[in-house]
Parts: C-alpha cells; structure tokens; sequence
C-alpha cells in the first residue's frame, strides 16, 4: 500500500501543477465540482480510506468527461463513459458494503453508451466481444456476484483500453494520472 501512497501522492501534487490550465477550460460548476472531489481525496489519503479515493476519483473523472468539447472528439465520448462505467463499477465493488442498486444502474448506463456507438463499430469481434463484456456485467450485478461482476468490469476496461471501439484500431491514449489504489484504477485521458 505504500507504494500506491506514492502514486496518489505524485498524482494530486501533478494535479495542483495542472490545475490553472484545468481551470482555463473548465465551466465554473466543474472547477467546483473537480475542486471537491480531489479535496475529498486528499481527505480519504490522510484517513487511509482508498474505497474512497476509488469514488471520488470516478466522480472526477466524469467532471472531466461531462466537459470534454464532444464536437471536436476523434473518440466518442461514449467510450470515456464505457471506461467511466468500468471504473465505477470496480469502485463500487470494492466498498466495504457493496452498493449493487448503484452497480445496476451503472451497468444499465454502460449499456446505453455502448448502444450508441456499436453500429458505428465495424469490427464484429470487438463487437462480440464488448457485447459479451455488457451481458456479463448485467447477469453479476443481477446475481450479485462481486467475482463474476469484477472481472466483467476488469473486462469492460480492457476492451476500452485496448481498442478505438470507434473504429477499431489502435487507441491513442496518453496522460495517465493514477489517483485510485490498485483494485480501481483512475486514468484521466487526453487523446492525441
């Protein structure tokens, strides 16, 4: 855990060093809101609560994906919000008390993002695939299965990842900022 201190903590220093650029971009409510959620991070480092981190990282992270210009995106933003659903998802399940009311309803969200952009995918295995990554995160989080649940959001993350669900090539991804321990990672990103 020490280690993931580390990370949190280079993180949130290269946040601050950010954060006036952020700002130049940003509508006053999600300075607000961004301002809040890594205030709420911070807290949860000094108190060693990293489900919370985990939380309030996700909450940050869609500040961020609300307010990209969706016009001028290479990617839709409905692949930041498959990812978001996968973060999420994994944060949730990692509460001391699992909140599968709100697992259910992120999972039903994820399902309307990936709606919106499977016919634009031309790739019928990644289809496959991200449709077999949805039904398994709807049939887990109906059984309540945190396992099953886990790897189909850790699945979820991966086909983003891994993929331009857009097009199907290659993503180009950059500006990694880890703020969440090992179990939910955080990526803020900005594509090239």
């Amino acid at each position: 855990m020490a280690g993931e201190t580390e990370k949190i903590t280079l993180s949130l220093k290269t946040y601050g060093e950010q954060a006036p650029q952020l700002d130049s971009v940003l509508s006053q409510r999600a300075k607000e809101e961004l301002k809040s959620f890594v205030s709420g991070i911070e807290q949860a480092q000094q108190q060693g609560h990293p489900e919370e981190i985990a939380l309030k990282s996700v909450g940050a992270y869609l500040v961020l994906i609300e307010s990209l210009d969706r016009i001028s995106l290479q990617v839709p933003v409905q692949v930041s919000l498959l990812d978001y659903a996968g973060f999420k998802t994994r944060a949730l399940l990692h509460k001391s008390e699992v909140d599968w009311s709100s697992i259910q309803s992120t999972v039903n969200e994820a399902q309307q993002h990936w709606n919106a952009i499977e016919p634009r995918v031309m790739d019928k295995g990644l289809r496959d695939a991200v449709n077999t990554a949805m039904e398994g995160m709807k049939k887990a989080s109906a059984g309540r299965n945190t396992d099953m649940a886990d790897f189909a959001a850790q699945v979820d993350l991966a086909l983003v990842d891994s993929k331009d669900i857009s097009s199907g090539r290659q993503s180009k991804w950059c500006s990694d900022f880890l703020f969440l321990p090992h179990r939910a990672r955080f990526r803020i990103k900005r594509i090239i």
